[in-house]
């Protein structure tokens, strides 16, 4: 038994170091040259307390985190100045690329305004009335409009531009958005699933601290109907019955959003948000060759034989330190004998 657990730890650490050597050399070993797309944007936007510079930096890190979820692992990212490159194989579908890339992925929650007599609510409406300004956002309002593509499902909607709106409530009371920075949130995981209805929807999951504050808003708001916005278009709006901690389902209306819809959403949902988002088109786009190494599916499978052997391999280990304890060779008890001074060399 002893000796087959020797050989077996000398094979795990044999594989091991062989596992770990082709991490090292396997780029250079299956380097190849590959026809690839550059594409260079500037960032929409500004942002108050941050450089263009910072948060092109912040947006590099984020973009390329999104990509290696959307399984494009080969795309890399970086920042220019105050502008993003991108450069991607052109194994990677250009449309599904700047698809990805364009995605806001900035969710949000409002209570609905629905009593028409409530204090400001007269002075939204008028904005929205022929002539007024329209759902532009002043600083200090305590409502707002949101374009919803869904009519009828508030006491309180406008149009403006042949859009309709809906009012909500944006105090922190009333609303769950990115504004304050001290208490940030995101999406863990989104995924299609069915509503009561039998429609296709999507469920949604949100890290601890947005579960807390999704708890506090409609534990709050009980009764009330609830906006759920992403980048500023409402998507749904279901009533709040009952407090609901990090968890949620985005209905698409009567019949449920089409499965391109619900998969789009998905997408959006799990890239995560951005602190910014990127103008519609690239400022150019050119055709070159980039450097590949291993696939990144190699690299994954490589990693994982890793982390599998030194498990082996220590678990190896500690059966051998347990056999050792358990059942002592007569040369183990001559060594724990002299340890102690008890035993004479014959």
């Amino acid at each position: 038994m002893r000796k087959l657990l020797r050989i077996l730890s000398m094979l795990a650490m044999a594989a091991l170091a062989g596992v770990l050597l082709a991490l090292l050399v396997g780029d250079s070993v299956f380097h190849r040259t590959v026809p690839a797309v550059r594409l260079v944007y500037d960032l929409q936007g500004t942002a108050s307390g941050i450089s263009d510079d910072a948060r092109a930096a912040v947006m590099a890190v984020l973009l390329k985190r999104r990509l290696d979820r959307q399984e494009m692992r080969d795309v890399q990212v970086w920042k220019s100045g105050a502008r993003i490159q991108v450069l991607a194989p052109a194994s990677v579908p250009k449309g599904d690329l700047k698809r990805v890339l364009a995605m806001g992925g900035m969710l949000s929650f409002h209570v609905v305004v629905e009593d028409p007599n409530e204090a400001g609510v007269s002075e939204m409406l008028a904005r929205m009335e022929p002539g007024g300004e329209g759902p532009k956002r002043h600083a200090g309002d305590a409502l707002r409009w949101f374009p919803c593509a869904q009519t009828g499902i508030s006491p309180v909607e406008a149009t403006s531009g042949g859009i309709n709106y809906i009012l909500v409530y944006t105090s922190a009371d009333r609303s769950m958005t990115h504004a304050d920075i001290s208490r940030t949130w995101s999406v863990k995981n989104a995924r299609p699933t069915r509503d009561q209805a039998g429609g296709t929807a999507v469920a949604f999951e949100l890290d601890k601290p947005g579960a807390k504050r999704f708890g506090e808003l409609t534990g709050n708001n009980l009764g009330r109907k609830l906006a759920i916005v992403l980048d500023g278009n409402v998507l749904s709006v279901p009533r709040v019955n009952n407090r609901i901690e990090g968890h949620g389902i985005i209905s698409g209306g009567p019949g449920g959003f089409a499965q391109t819809e619900a998969e789009y959403l998905t997408s959006t949902l799990n890239a995560g948000s951005l602190p910014a988002k990127l103008a519609a088109e690239p400022a150019s786009e050119e055709y070159l060759t980039m450097t590949l190494g291993l696939s990144p599916l190699a690299r994954s499978l490589l990693k994982v034989a890793a982390i599998a052997l030194a498990i082996i391999a220590a678990a190896l280990w500690c059966a051998r330190l347990l056999l050792r304890r358990l059942h002592p060779t007569v040369r183990d008890q001559q060594a724990a004998l002299r340890s102690l001074g008890l035993y004479d060399e014959p």
